[in-house]
């Protein structure tokens, strides 16, 4: 699986803003839960990848949602 790049999550929006004339609202959806493994049992990698997910990726979509609403 590749991950998404704060780059690909720009150019969702450059295609958002041609098919659609503003944005209303935002649900971010996307998480990982967890694995249920110990904090001594689970990688950087792993845990990294988590905040990538469930609070970097909705950080960026919030972020940009909002310099893109109109009041």
């Amino acid at each position: 699986m590749r991950r998404l790049s704060q780059a690909d999550l720009l150019s969702l929006y450059s295609h958002i803003e041609k098919r659609f004339s503003h944005i209303g609202e935002l649900v971010n959806n996307a998480a990982v839960g967890p694995d249920l493994a110990a904090t001594v049992d689970t990688c950087a990698q792993d845990f990294q990848l988590a905040l990538e997910i469930n609070l970097i990726g909705p950080y960026i979509m919030a972020r940009e949602t909002a310099r893109r609403m109109k009041p």
